[in-house]
Order: C-alpha cells, then structure tokens, then sequence
C-alpha cells in the first residue's frame, strides 16, 4: 500500500470531527464559513464578495465596538485563583503534623500558580482568547511539557522542562463527544495545528519514529480560521504539514496518553504524560445546548451590522445622484451655459419685461427620508443597548453622581455576566490543569516566593500535590471607572470622620491614582509617626506579647519597670525578653536605669 492510500486510525477520528463541524448549519452557513463571515467582519471587511463597482460602501463599525467593549469590560476585573486545603485549623496548637504539611504544600503551591500566571502571560491570553471566542464561540487554552526547557536560565542544572501554554482556535479542537462541552469527560480530544514539515521529522527523529520521511508538506490549510488562515508562504524548504494530538485516557489507570501524528506518520505514539487531567482549557462564548461548540458573538450582530451598511450605501448613492441641483434653459433663448466664474452669458429673442428666471432655473433636488437616518440610529442605538454599551460603560460621562454612575456601569454588565461566568469557569480548568501538571513533572524544584516587597527562591517537593485534597477560590476584583469612583469617596468619607489615618486613606486608593503612592506614605510615616491599620495591629500584638511576659516577672521587678519612662520600658522588656527572663541580669540592668 502507498502512503498516499495509507491513513492512520488517528486520522479517521480527525476526518470524523471534520464531519461533525461542517454538519453544524448557521443561518444559511456551515460552521466553517461562518467563522470566515465572522472575522471578516471583526476586521472591517463588510463588503466581501459584494460586486458593486458603481456605488460608495460605507461602514459604521458596530461589530468592532462591539468587541473591543466586550473583551476591555470582561477583563476589567482582576483574577486571581488560591487554593486551601480541605482541612485545617488556624490554631497552630490543634492543628495536626498532616495539617501543617498541607497547608506548607498549599503555600508552594499559590506561589507557583501565581509565578505561571505570570510567566504564560495569562491576562494576555485570556484577553486574545476572548477576541477569538467573539469571532469564532470558543477558544482554548493547551498546556504542554517542554521537556527541553531550562527555568532560572540554567542556574539550577538538576531542573530540566517548563510548563508552556498556547492559546488555540476553537475549530482546532475535536472533542470525542462533541454534544458535551465539558473536556474531562471526554473519551479523546484532537488538537489541530501546522508545523513547518521539517521540524515535525526532527522531532520524529527524536522519538525514534523511522517513518519521518513520510512527513511531507501539504496544503491541508481549508479548515484553518479566517481567510489569512488559508494563506501561507510557498518555499521548499520550509513548507508546512497539517498535524494533530490526540489525547486519550488509559481505561485503566486513567493517564492520559498523547500521540501526535500526520496523516500517515507517527510523530510519536501513546507518550505516557503521567497527567490524569486532559491539559485542556475550554471557553464558550455562548453555551449551546448538546453541543461543545459556544455560539459567536458576531454571529448575532453581522445581520444588524449589513442593515446599517446597506442603508448607509444607499443615502450615500442617493445624495451623490441628487444632491447638486439640474439646471434646465430655454435654448432658443439661451446659448450653452456654463458655472466658469465671471464669463458672461448671452441671451437672445427675449421679449419685453421677460425674467431671467423664465429662460433658465434649477430642478429641486431629491430628498433623502428622514426615516432611513431613524432607522439606522435605531438599529445602532437597540444594538448598542442589548449589548451594554452606554456612556458609563464607554466613560464619556462626568463624575457629578457617583453612585448613579455605579448602578449604570452595573447594568451594562448585566448582559454579559453569563460570559463573564465562562470565563472563570475557565480558569478554575486552567488553575487544574496546572496542578496536575505541577504535581506530576516538577518532583523536588526551586520556586520563587514572594513576600511583600520580598523575594526568595526555595526548593520544594512538589509531588505531595498529587495525593493532596484541597479547594479552589476564583478571586474577582472590580476595577471599573464607577466603581473607583465610588470607593475614592467612601474613603474619603471615613477619613473626613476620622475612622481611618491619612496612611490608610492612601494606602487603600485604586492602583495608579496617585503617582509615587509608596514614597508618600513613608514620608508622611516618618513625618508623622501615623502607622497604618496593618502595622497598629503587628504593635498591639507586640504589646499584648510584652504585658503578658511582665506578669510572669517577680512583683519587684514590675514595679521598677511601671517607674520607667514609657519609651524606655519598652526597650528595657524587649531586651529582657530577647535575654530569655534572666531575672537577676534583668535586675542587674533595672538598677543602673533607676539609679538604684
């Protein structure tokens, strides 16, 4: 049998998905064509395959604002994710050694997922994933295993392979079954992509695959999303090959096995990840019932979006025709008119008291119905409310009501709160993927934790993950224009009563409202000697732990203590509790202070 007959089995389940996708009817457009449709659309190409050479083709860009307001109000707020452990007790004194294991487990843990967040540039993806997820109804985002990687830069030469993530097109992925949207059910998931066709034998090579000769460049670029994506550069050497990675759960065990391959050649086959979670994050925009695939954004708007450009068109045709007025002359009276300024017109055979106005005038030009502008506010402003989008969202409004402009940017979000939901149920997939993919390949490494303002790198073992039971907290912050607003003049309030110090007024203002915060508040610290709520709470723990310490002291030595200045008390118990309660030094001391 040729390769070109020759199809792996892996394939057939691809091709399959290929089916099922162009199966799902839009409108009047399969699943594939709608998402070209859409991105077109997204990136202002509204008059595709439209042959009209003779008339203007204007374009309000509803979709775009559309968009850029979706993903700049769904990501206005701050996600965080935390883990606990399931069990534990805050009293050191009860809680058990199985305890204090998993709450030091739980620690490495935050500070790692807080450093991959950081290092994937997880806001960024989610930020082009949610344009995706607008054009197309999903996106996804696929953690893998760079087992070549070297964290640090090299310095620790025992710790090999990284943790990478990419964010992929939601028509790249194939779920086994396609009716449910949940990835961890799934009996297989393919992810598609193109590679330059050499690397793809290089890394045949390096897994001992001896059919890399058979992976050859191809022109599998159809499925690919938007029209860009079916557009590539023609080279002999550097040509691409469609491939896909399909991963499976051992019956068994549960592990999931990967194996990635051409059409007709393995890659590699049935790789061990030792996962037990598919590295898959899914998003829909829009959930659909029995149906993996999310409905786009754009697929509701592109009707609207035709309106408004089509009567657009057509007034802009229309005043192009009409607008400049015709001129009709009597010709036996008048010889051929012209506008050229200053020539002289001659007339002839006019009779007595004839007006000019009677051999030549100007037709009424058309004019345009007021009710085609109507119509096109209407579909704008109807579209632009469904959506959302009013003056506080989009911030053209002026600070005089605070809380009016509060419960303004609350509604608007309204019609994207189920997004909104989607999008943390994404990252809690993600925060598990991570974790399982942490627990599984880190073993004992280097971490870096942070500790207010500072850093340390320490090694820990991170394999206790794996048999750890623990919870999850999706930490969403709200950053809106309103609701800073509102909290500088709640702040405001409790300072102008005195509930709160200047430091804590300042140290409590949205991120970036005032320059230099930081060095501000020390100056006025060291100015004032104002502490803040959190360095008054460390003193009154100081204080409890300094007056509990003096009533173990002998009578005698209280007393002579009380007979200190406040300030030099203070020192002399700090002293003597760093001595460890030495009672004749701590007398020794007492005496020279008090002249005795």
């Amino acid at each position: 049998m040729n390769k070109e007959e020759y199809i792996l089995d892996e394939w057939r389940l691809y091709e399959a998905g290929l089916q099922y996708n162009q199966a799902i009817i839009t409108g009047d457009k399969s699943y594939y064509d709608t998402i070209d449709v859409n991105i077109a659309f997204a990136n202002d190409d509204q008059w595709r395959n439209v042959e009209a050479e003779d008339i203007s083709k204007p374009m309000i860009p509803i979709l775009q604002k559309a968009k850029q307001h979706t993903i700049a109000n769904l990501t206005s707020t701050s996600i965080s994710a935390t883990i606990s452990p399931l069990e534990y007790n805050a009293d050191k004194e009860k809680a058990t050694p199985e305890m204090q294991s998993e709450i030091d487990t739980t620690d490495m843990a935050n500070a790692e997922i807080r450093n991959l967040l950081d290092k994937v540039k997880y806001e960024f993806k989610i930020r082009a994933g949610l344009g995706d997820a607008f054009d197309m109804g999903d996106f996804c985002l696929h953690n893998y295993w760079d087992r070549k990687a070297k964290p640090f830069k090299g310095k620790y030469k025992a710790t090999l392979g990284d943790i990478e993530t990419e964010l992929v097109d939601g028509p790249n992925i194939m779920f086994g079954n396609a009716n449910n949207p949940d990835p961890q059910i799934q009996p297989y998931i393919i992810v598609i992509g193109r590679d330059i066709a050499m690397t793809l034998q290089d890394e045949a090579k390096e897994y001992k695959m001896k059919n890399d000769y058979l992976v050859e460049e191809d022109e599998e670029w159809l499925y690919q999303a938007g029209d860009n994506g079916k557009i590539e550069v023609e080279t002999d050497k550097y040509g691409k090959a469609l491939y896909i990675i399909i991963y499976k759960k051992d019956k068994k065990t549960g592990e999931i096995l990967a194996t990635k391959c051409v059409k007709n050649a393995y890659i590699y086959k049935n790789e061990k990840t030792g996962l037990h979670r598919y590295p898959i994050a899914w998003f829909n925009y829009k959930k659909q019932k029995n149906q993996y695939h999310g409905r786009a954004g754009a697929t509701g708007l592109i009707p609207n979006q035709i309106a408004v450009n089509k009567l657009l068109a057509m007034v802009v045709y229309s005043v192009m025709k009409t607008a400049f007025p015709t001129l009709v002359y009597d010709a036996g009276k008048m010889s051929a008119p012209t506008n050229e300024v200053g020539k002289a017109i001659g007339l002839k055979n006019m009779k007595q008291g004839e007006s000019v106005k009677q051999v030549a005038d100007y037709l009424n030009v058309g004019q345009v119905s007021n009710q085609v502008i109507t119509i096109i506010e209407l579909i704008m402003n109807y579209t632009k409310d469904m959506l959302g989008i009013n003056d506080a969202a989009v911030g053209n409004v002026t600070p005089d009501n605070t809380s009016a402009i509060a419960l303004a940017e609350k509604l608007t979000s309204v019609p994207l709160e189920n997004i909104r939901s989607n999008l943390y149920e994404v990252t809690e997939q993600f925060v598990d993927n991570l974790l399982d993919m942490i627990g599984t390949k880190y073993g004992t490494r280097p971490v870096v934790v942070h500790d207010g303002d500072n850093t340390q790198i320490v090694p820990y073992n991170f394999s206790l993950i794996k048999e750890m039971n623990y919870n999850k907290r999706i930490d969403v912050g709200a950053i809106g224009y309103a609701s800073e607003l509102t909290s500088i003049k709640e702040l405001r309030g409790l300072l102008d009563l005195g509930a709160i110090s200047v430091v804590d007024y300042l140290e409590r203002m949205p991120e970036n409202s005032i320059p230099q915060v930081k060095e501000l508040i020390e100056e006025i610290k060291s100015r004032t000697g104002v502490l803040s709520a959190q360095e008054q709470v460390a003193q009154d723990d100081k204080f409890e732990q300094m007056m509990a310490f003096i009533e173990t002291l002998p009578p005698e030595i209280q007393e002579q203590l009380k007979a200190l200045p406040d300030e030099e008390l203070e020192a002399q118990v700090a002293q003597m509790m760093e001595q460890g309660g030495n009672t004749q030094g701590e007398q020794t001391e007492l005496n020279t202070l008090i002249g005795g």
